[in-house]
């Protein structure tokens, strides 16, 4: 269940915040500048039109965040169980 951020206690409110500012760190690496837009968007919507500028990045921005919404496909080959 998704919470509302105002029924969040101020300390898990804070640790969320840092961990979108530490997910979205790779940013700074082009431009301190966007990174700090990408969180104000995160954080509380402010300046939508970061996402012009992380579109007109790509793909080196989409790199550095680890290329999110990108799905993989992973075959994991686990061994036969052994006969009882």
């Amino acid at each position: 269940m998704v919470r509302d951020a105002a029924q969040l206690p101020v300390i898990e409110l804070k640790a969320q915040q840092q961990a979108w500012s530490d997910g979205l760190r790779g940013l700074s690496l082009l431009d301190e500048g966007l990174w700090q837009r990408a969180c104000a968007w995160v954080r509380d919507g402010s300046g939508e039109a970061v996402l012009a500028e992380l579109h007109a990045c790509a793909p080196r921005a989409g790199r550095l965040l680890g290329q999110p919404g990108r799905m993989y496909r992973r075959l994991e080959l686990l061994p036969d169980e052994p006969d009882a």
